[in-house]
């Protein structure tokens, strides 16, 4: 079979173990279920809701994946799609990236638009080997469970005002209307995602 096929193939249930310098790929809707590939058997996140950000920073549910990639792995990609909406008329967030405990500062993002209704992917790259760099994600060696995670919150200037405020894994108007839900109508979208262990080639 050719490996174009063997790739669709494998992308349509959730794993990609062969093909170019891609060691394997576990990518899945975040609801929980499980997806296996060489490495071992990985549950995903389990997200039923969509989240509000607050002034702090927090977690983006389903945004905390533990990894320890095959042996040979030179950079682990991760991606995380998802929505980040209006709440307020200019919703205005901040996002940080996280391997285990240390962030990567120069992956720092913000998003920010009048009447925003966007899906993100929020991807980010952790290069394995040579010397450690906290703030672009670089790190000497990965042999155990690490997690990555994304944390996330919106803007507040002090004053108690609300027109910046956000929303994750919502979508608001479809069909030309405005979707089912409160304020400015709201469905809750599952985010899914990836992580793509990948070597030199």
């Amino acid at each position: 079979m050719p490996l174009s096929k063997i790739l669709s193939a494998s992308i349509a249930t959730g794993a990609v173990d062969a093909g170019s310098n891609i060691i394997e790929q576990i990518q899945g809707v975040c609801d929980g279920r499980s997806v296996t590939v060489p490495s071992g058997t990985y549950t995903m996140p389990n997200v039923t809701a969509l989240q509000a950000l607050t002034g702090s920073y927090a977690d983006v549910t389903g945004s905390s994946f533990t990894y320890n990639p095959p042996s040979g792995t030179t950079k682990v990609v991760y991606n995380l799609h998802t929505w980040f909406v209006r709440d307020g008329d200019y919703p205005l967030g901040h996002f940080r990236f996280y391997v285990d405990s240390d962030e990567a500062t120069k992956f720092r993002k913000t998003l920010y638009g009048a009447y925003l209704i966007y899906p993100v992917d929020l991807k980010y790259i952790i290069t394995i080997g040579g010397s450690a760099d906290t703030a672009n994600a670089n790190v000497a060696s990965w042999s155990s469970n690490k997690t990555m995670k994304i944390q996330a919150r919106e803007y507040t200037d002090g004053s108690g005002g609300s027109t910046n405020t956000g929303n994750m894994h919502k979508m608001v108007y479809f069909d030309g209307t405005s979707a089912s839900g409160s304020g400015n109508g709201s469905t809750y979208i599952a985010p899914t995602l990836t992580i793509t262990a990948l070597k030199d080639t």
